[in-house]
């Protein structure tokens, strides 16, 4: 059975050349995120560099949204382990001193987190991965 594994891309290609690398030398599945506000997302598509197996464009799925589902937060947090606004409280987009364009409400950062977390669980349900590549 083949190895599945996800590549976490976003404006600097180089999950690009990792992914060509791994295409031409092991037998993996090979999908991918793409995580970008550049407009990149046309590009990823039209690339001959690597075959995807599948692509989802993490910006699309993620966008904030009025209605929370509260409850749903509390069973990830219980479920995952999670602290909801501690992670939120590592997002530098969320600091006024980083993102000076934007000042994110409360209710902002818990459906934006929501959100997160459902694409997370939706790729992770519908590919089992072995492995998932991201930069820091």
């Amino acid at each position: 059975m083949k190895k599945k594994i996800c590549l976490w891309i976003n404006n600097n290609f180089v999950m690009l050349g990792i992914g060509k690398y791994l295409q031409e030398n092991f037998d993996y599945e090979i999908y991918a995120i793409v995580d970008s506000n550049s407009g990149i997302d046309e590009v990823i598509e039209k690339q001959q560099i690597v075959k995807f197996k599948k692509i989802w464009y993490f910006g699309k799925n993620v966008v904030p949204k009025k209605n929370i589902e509260v409850e749903y937060l509390k069973n990830a947090e219980k479920k995952y382990d999670l602290k909801m606004m501690f992670v939120a409280s590592t997002e530098r987009l969320f600091y006024k001193k980083f993102n000076k364009y934007y000042d994110f409400k409360h209710n902002e950062i818990l459906s934006i987190l929501e959100q997160e977390i459902k694409i997370f669980e939706n790729i992770l349900n519908e590919i089992k991965l072995d492995y998932i590549l991201c930069t820091p």
